[in-house]
C-alpha cells in the first residue's frame, strides 16, 4: 500500500539543563510525499517538498 501527501506532526520536549530556564514543548510537522507500507512495517519513505 502507498500513502501520498501525508503530514507528520509531533511535539518535541526539550531536555532541561542544570540551572537553566525551562523550555516549552515545540510542535513540529513535516510533509511526506510518499510512504510505502508492507504488512505491519514501513518499507521505505521518500521525502519531498510539501504538497501545494
Amino acid at each position: 500500500m502507498a500513502l501520498e501527501n501525508m503530514k507528520e506532526m509531533c511535539t518535541e520536549v526539550p531536555k532541561g539543563g542544570k540551572g537553566k530556564k525551562k523550555s516549552k514543548p515545540a510542535n513540529k510537522d513535516r510533509s511526506i510525499s510518499k510512504l510505502f507500507l508492507c504488512r505491519d512495517s514501513v518499507v521505505t519513505n521518500k521525502w519531498g517538498p510539501p504538497p501545494h
